[in-house]
């Protein structure tokens, strides 16, 4: 089976209580596996008002077009040969300080992926992730992702 991206990536990332208050500027990332094993990555627009974020077909070729250019022996399978499963994914709480302060120290993440890295408030949710089948052409497919909140009160 090959993975046929859609048009556009949707999520919104929502409560049990239906209150999408303070849900905005949250950073998710699509995860593409191969074999069972992730092979690339690439992070939509932070989240609006509502909780919602999408990425276009587009705009994850670009990206991974980007990366193959950057990291010649590591990206050499096409995406069209990748497992059909996309995984949205939130990463919350110290994981996602975490990786933060890894981005802003690699030395290769663009200066608008550092944006949204520095604009995003995940480190006041717990981490989550959906997947989405993405086996046959369809203009988008769209997720929702529980938020709940984390038990982080500072850096330690």
């Amino acid at each position: 089976m090959v993975m046929e991206l859609p048009d556009q990536l949707e999520v919104a990332f929502v409560s049990s209580t239906s209150d999408v208050h303070g849900y905005s500027d949250i950073l998710v990332s699509v995860e593409i596996w191969h074999n069972g094993r992730y092979y690339f990555g690439t992070n939509m627009n932070l989240t609006d008002d509502n909780g919602k974020a999408a990425i276009s077909r587009e705009s994850i070729e670009s990206s991974f077009a980007l990366n193959q250019q950057t990291f010649l022996m590591d990206y050499k399978t096409p995406l069209s040969s990748c497992d059909p499963q996309v995984v949205l994914s939130v990463l919350g709480g110290r994981r996602f300080l975490k990786a933060r302060r890894l981005a802003r120290e690699s030395g290769v993440v663009s200066e608008e992926a550092l944006n949204g890295w520095n604009r995003a408030k995940n480190e006041g949710f717990r981490s989550a992730q959906a997947a989405i089948v993405c086996d046959i052409p369809t203009a988008s497919k769209q997720v929702t992702i529980e938020a709940r909140p984390t038990l982080i009160k500072g850096w330690w």
